[in-house]
């Protein structure tokens, strides 16, 4: 016996998995405050149930190791992402996106991605980002009403992220509405946003000619062409895939790591006295609150997770929030630290699925700490700040008031 709840299969649970708890991944990515339950999960083991076929890895060590098991996959086959959205645009974006490619071909196209994102490109940006930043936060240090979610967290890599794609500014606006909702939870904007991002993208490709020595847009057109290229539509969607990478992960970056900063105000301090802390208190920010829940891929054969195996063909999520609060990885991880070290949290990800965008994401978030730590002696939190979760977490409304140095 079965029902279908919101895109996943509930069961009928033998004995021994009654006692297990069980989740809902659609009520997962809604809840604003998901830590309590993740408390409540890995007190009770490594795994818990989900829908049919499908486990969520609550603990730091098991969630770790099985990002980088080559047992696994994902590559989702056509039907598990058309009954998870149902058939159309947002299911196969996702079957042509590197997140759901595995061997030769993701290794291929990975690498050719991530040419946008080198270290060494990333360090050329440095001072260009912090002229944004520098620009961005003047209203707060004058003394105006700020809401950084929409001021600084969501237009600084939206703008790093056009220059270089080539995307012209006035564009920005409507490609950044239309991108933050391509993987949320509402399906129906997600094939509405993959839609319009795709029409989008493709007319940008259009005035692009294909080139192996050329920018990213024309090397991923050159890879499209010959025997054993991608397709049109994979140029496309990667694009699109690739405009997404390196905001949103940014934008979640910098509004949780102020809301933090603003609930434990003991910590803006230790972040304004020591130079070397904005990079610990970065990887921080990522830990304490990251902004991408949770990572799904299926067993191609039998798994060992605790004293459970998990059968082949069986869909493990991995919940990365979950596993960045164990406190047998961290000493006290309900509690901010901007000085952490070391801080081996899983919230980009790992393997050969580690996030594309980390690079840019970590440069950005360091800027912006470091240069509001250095020109502003407090930071506080005006009104309580407004949540909006999806598979990405993201805050819509972070007001804040500044003491300028």
């Amino acid at each position: 016996m079965y029902r279908r709840r919101r895109g996943l299969i509930i069961t009928t649970m033998s004995a021994t998995d009654q006692r297990m708890p069980v989740f809902d991944f659609y009520e997962l990515t809604t809840d604003p405050d998901p830590y309590p339950r993740y408390e409540e999960w890995r007190a009770a083991g490594p795994l818990i149930k989900g829908g049919a076929r499908q486990w969520g890895v609550t603990r730091h060590a098991e969630v770790a190791a099985l990002l980088k098991d080559r047992r696994l996959t994902h590559s989702m086959p056509r039907e598990y992402t058309d009954f998870m959205m149902g058939p159309g645009p947002s299911s196969e974006f996702r079957q042509n996106s590197l997140l759901m490619q595995d061997g030769p071909g993701h290794h291929r196209l990975r690498h050719l991605m991530a040419q946008a994102f080198t270290p060494q490109l990333v360090r050329n940006l440095q001072e260009r980002i912090e002229t944004l930043v520098d620009e961005m936060i003047e209203p707060l240090l004058a003394g105006e009403p700020y809401n950084l979610a929409e001021e600084l967290a969501f237009p600084l890599p939206t703008a790093v992220i056009c220059e270089l794609m080539g995307i012209v500014s006035a564009d920005r606006h409507q490609v950044r509405e239309h991108s933050a909702k391509l993987l949320g939870a509402d399906l129906e904007g997600s094939d509405s946003a993959v839609q319009w991002m795709r029409q989008y993208m493709d007319g940008v490709l259009a005035t692009r000619r294909a080139d192996p020595d050329g920018d990213l847009l024309e090397r991923m057109l050159a890879a499209g062409e010959g025997s054993d290229g991608f397709t049109h539509q994979e140029v496309v969607d990667n694009a699109v895939l690739l405009f997404f990478a390196g905001f949103e992960t940014t934008r979640h970056l910098i509004s949780s790591g102020t809301v933090a900063l603003g609930r434990a105000p003991e910590q803006w301090g230790r972040l304004r006295s020591h130079p070397d802390v904005p990079a610990l208190a970065v990887e921080e920010f990522l830990r304490f609150d990251g902004p991408v829940r949770a990572i799904s891929a299926m067993t191609t054969e039998p798994v060992e997770v605790g004293d459970r195996t998990i059968k082949a063909g069986d869909v493990l999520i991995m919940l990365l929030g979950c596993a960045n609060r164990d406190p047998s990885a961290f000493n006290r991880p309900e509690r901010l630290d901007v000085g952490r070290s070391p801080n081996p949290h899983v919230a980009f990800g790992g393997g050969s699925h580690r996030c594309l965008g980390m690079h840019l994401a970590r440069m950005e978030g360091q800027v912006v700490f470091r240069r509001l730590s250095e020109r502003l002696r407090s930071l506080e939190l005006e009104t309580e700040p407004v949540i909006s979760s999806s598979a990405f977490t993201s805050y819509s409304q972070v007001w804040v008031k500044g003491t300028p140095a």
